[in-house]
């Protein structure tokens, strides 16, 4: 995930009243794109400083899986493999 993306995002979480979310980088690397090189973070979250939720980055994905009802959890399992 490109920095600077979470600022165009804010927390989804029902009954949240749509909080701005924070970048928290455990691991990013540069990558070379054909416009040049850009930091992207691999490993991380973006965390709501309103209800708590923190939504976890993993090899450059944000994942909004927690939020996802119960039905859907496994129908995006099973995409997701």
């Amino acid at each position: 995930m490109n920095p600077g993306f979470e600022a165009k995002l804010l927390c989804p979480n029902h009954g949240c009243t749509n909080s701005p979310l924070t970048l928290v980088a455990s691991q990013t690397e540069t990558i070379n794109y054909r416009i040049g090189p850009m930091e992207e973070v691999r490993v991380g979250s973006l965390d709501c400083g309103q209800c708590g939720r923190s939504y976890p980055i993993e090899d450059y994905v944000l994942s909004f899986d927690q939020i996802f009802p119960p039905e859907l959890k496994s129908e995006g399992e099973y995409w997701g493999k």
